[in-house]
Order: C-alpha cells, then sequence, then structure tokens
C-alpha cells in the first residue's frame, strides 16, 4: 500500500474512532478539524489514543494530541510510525 493510499485508510478509521466516541455521523466530521473542536476533552483524547496505540502497535505521547490536532495531521504522525 501507497504512503498517501495508507494515510487515506489511517484517516477513515480515526473518522469511524471520533464518530464512534463523538456519537456523530461519519458525514459530520471532517478531518482538518480540530479534535477541540470535535468535542474531545481530556478523557475522551486518551481513550482515543489508546484505540490507536491498539490498532497500530504504536506508542503515542498524550501531547501528541495536542502537537498534531486534526485527523489528517495525528494520522500522518502514526502512519511515520508504522514499520
Amino acid at each position: 500500500m501507497g504512503k498517501d493510499n495508507q494515510q487515506i485508510v489511517i484517516e477513515r478509521y480515526f473518522v469511524k474512532l471520533v464518530a464512534n466516541e463523538m456519537y456523530g455521523s461519519i458525514d459530520e466530521i471532517k478531518i482538518d478539524d480540530t479534535f477541540h473542536a470535535l468535542g474531545f476533552d481530556s478523557i475522551s483524547a486518551v481513550f482515543f489514543m489508546e484505540k490507536i496505540e491498539h490498532e497500530y502497535k504504536v506508542t503515542l505521547s498524550p501531547l501528541c494530541f495536542w502537537d498534531y490536532p486534526t485527523i489528517r495531521l495525528l494520522a500522518g504522525y502514526v502512519q511515520s510510525l508504522i514499520k
């Protein structure tokens, strides 16, 4: 899978997680909205990141959520960690 395709797959997975976590429709979630704008708080951010770590077998710092504040940015970072 190419890097661009891999990032798209990761972004779609994140959108599904956000929809499940925030009880929203997938169609309402924009990958360039900040997690804060999507309704995340510190507790929901921790659960979200744990699911990502489990799915992709990566370790994320709690600061990643703030350093990569959108689905697109965080997906790109997670993609860079996947071996």
